[in-house]
């Protein structure tokens, strides 16, 4: 079994919520579609219900069976802006400003939500920039004690391509044997690295030739 069919196994098993922001996008509705139908989460989409199902109607995407959520439909807003509030008082003026920057940004109020609970988890970043993810899942969630250092990890699944030269997987894990890096990938029992490998040597056309690998290598 492949890591992200083990990922995917352990999801459908943990049956977690998931926020999805940046929801007026095609990718994000059908991405979340397939999750609920495959039972992967429990699919929370972030937004006003009206501006979310405008785009799924354009994207032919059926909203059947998935939870819509924004600033204006949540029950507890005002408990969710004190807390956000009570965080950020040296950068905030007011309440109402903490509250004016929620309705403003929901890659805020996901992050918000995970931060009390309402979801186990936050997806963002089809439409959205890296920056604004990170900013949003630092001022409305934050580090965890002791961090002082925000890091990431990603799983990259190529399929192979026929006719296509692959490095040896061998030559692969030997070399991430020789690296001193490591890193837990979540749902595992063992410890894993992703890193990426890359070969350079001469193309039959005396051109550089560069060949690159992602690997997942075990200790």
């Amino acid at each position: 079994m492949t890591p992200l069919a083990r990922i995917e196994n352990n999801a459908r098993r943990l049956n977690r919520r998931i926020a999805l922001s940046d929801t007026t996008d095609a990718r994000i509705l059908a991405a979340a579609r397939e999750a609920a139908d495959r039972k992967i989460a429990r699919i929370i989409l972030i937004g006003e219900s009206d501006e979310v199902q405008e785009a799924a109607r354009k994207a032919d995407v059926s909203l059947d069976g998935l939870e819509t959520l924004g600033s204006k439909s949540y029950p507890r807003f005002d408990e969710l802006a004190n807390r956000y509030y009570q965080s950020r008082k040296d950068k905030l003026a007011s309440l109402t400003e903490a509250a004016e920057e929620i309705r403003a940004n929901d890659l805020l109020l996901a992050a918000l939500l995970a931060s009390v609970g309402e979801v186990d988890g936050v997806l963002a970043g089809a439409v959205s920039t890296t920056g604004e993810v990170i900013r949003a899942a630092l001022r409305g969630i934050g580090l965890a004690d002791g961090m002082s250092v925000l890091s990431s990890l990603f799983l990259l699944d190529f399929p192979k391509i026929p006719g296509h030269r692959h490095l040896d997987r061998h030559k692969l894990q030997n070399a991430h044997r020789n690296r001193s890096t490591r890193c837990d990938a979540f749902f595992f029992d063992e410890r894993q690295c992703h890193q990426s490998i890359h070969r350079e040597g001469e193309g039959s056309d005396g051109t550089r030739e560069v060949q690159s690998a992602e690997t997942y290598s075990r200790w």
